[in-house]
């Protein structure tokens, strides 16, 4: 949710029900199903258990950022079940593979993390990611998705300026703890379908 805004559940009306079905949706992972982002995940993990692989990683760096998350992504093991997630979109997306509608997790991480997610929150379809050469962010996120749906062929859920450019290229956009300029900027630029919360701030 746009920090300072309220909360806006996912619109739907009974006569969409079969068109969104037909639609896929797209989710990004880190900041959207996660609030958290796992290059400094599997960063910290390396730095407390193999330090020595970091430095071996970080000389990656000069070969692109891809290279780095697959580097760091290689020896990395999640957690699973202590990573931050969205339960607020999680419980929609849940709904959403109940009634037979393909999910993809869409992120800039790295193929073999997002995996691992993707196998504990059986709710994907399939998953669409970084591989060590290529970064599946901002303008080349959106070519992939559009080469492989088409523009206005899917729905896509995100969380940060860098998606405005897959946006762009949806049909309906859903955000999650944009910030209020760019919340604002998103509900003028795009077909805003739906908002969902950002983490719950401790009492």
């Amino acid at each position: 949710m746009a920090k300072g805004e309220q909360t806006v559940a996912p619109l739907r009306s009974p006569m969409m029900e079969a068109q969104t079905t037909a639609v896929p949706l797209c989710v990004d992972l880190d900041g959207t199903l996660i609030f958290t982002d796992l290059l400094w995940v599997s960063l910290v993990q390396q730095c407390k258990c193999r330090p020595w692989h970091l430095l071996f990683a970080l000389a990656c760096l000069w070969q692109g950022r891809a290279r780095l998350k697959r580097r760091l992504a290689i020896p990395t093991a999640l957690n699973l079940s202590v990573l931050p997630y969205n339960t607020h979109l999680l419980r929609f997306l849940r709904a959403e593979a109940s009634r037979g509608r393909a999910l993809y997790l869409v992120t800039g991480s790295d193929i073999l993390l997002a995996e691992q997610v993707a196998t504990y929150l059986p709710v994907f379809h399939e998953v669409i990611a970084s591989d060590g050469r290529r970064n599946l962010t901002g303008k080349k996120k959106a070519a992939v998705l559009v080469a492989r749906f088409g523009t206005g062929g899917f729905d896509y859920v995100g969380n940060s300026r860098s998606d405005f450019a897959v946006w762009a290229k949806a049909r309906h956009a859903f955000v999650v703890n944009l910030t209020p300029r760019a919340y604002r900027r998103a509900l003028r630029r795009f077909a805003v379908r739906g908002v969902f919360p950002g983490p719950e701030l401790p009492q």
